[in-house]
């Protein structure tokens, strides 16, 4: 199905690579940064501010925010798998950069038969990495 809308892109995280995700989101014309959420309230209100997006209060509001299709995942390690948990049960489409869990195990539990993730897209050395001025087709 094709759309004329933007894909709607939600941050979980505002923390200093939430810049770099933001100029990406702008560089790339089918897609709007819709809002963030950031445990530090006033840190996630000073950025979408500068981003011109807006901020949610909880993790829960941005993902029942029907405007947000995929969510970056921009926290710590510690909570990465958590978050991609949340996304993905709420039904988005779920960038993490990083590693998705702190131990093997943990990221085995989210991987079994019946899990919704696709094959893992290696953003890092790829030519659409923000440096290279582009961001990366979601899908």
């Amino acid at each position: 199905m094709t759309t004329n809308k933007p894909l709607g892109i939600g941050f979980f995280g505002a923390g200093d690579v939430s810049d770099l995700h933001a100029t990406g989101v702008d560089r790339c014309a089918d897609t709007q940064l819709i809002g963030l959420w950031n445990r530090t309230a006033q840190t996630g209100r000073a950025k979408a501010e500068s981003f011109g997006c807006c901020t949610y209060d909880t993790p829960q509001q941005l993902l029942t925010d029907p405007a947000i299709d995929a969510v970056s995942v921009l926290t710590n390690l510690e909570t990465h798998l958590e978050y991609v948990t949340m996304a993905l049960e709420a039904g988005k489409h779920v960038l993490i950069e990083k590693p998705v869990g702190v131990t093997i195990e943990e990221i085995e539990s989210d991987t079994d038969e019946d899990s919704t993730v696709s094959e893992p897209w290696d953003f890092v050395d790829s030519p659409c990495a923000p440096a290279a001025g582009v961001w990366p087709q979601w899908v």
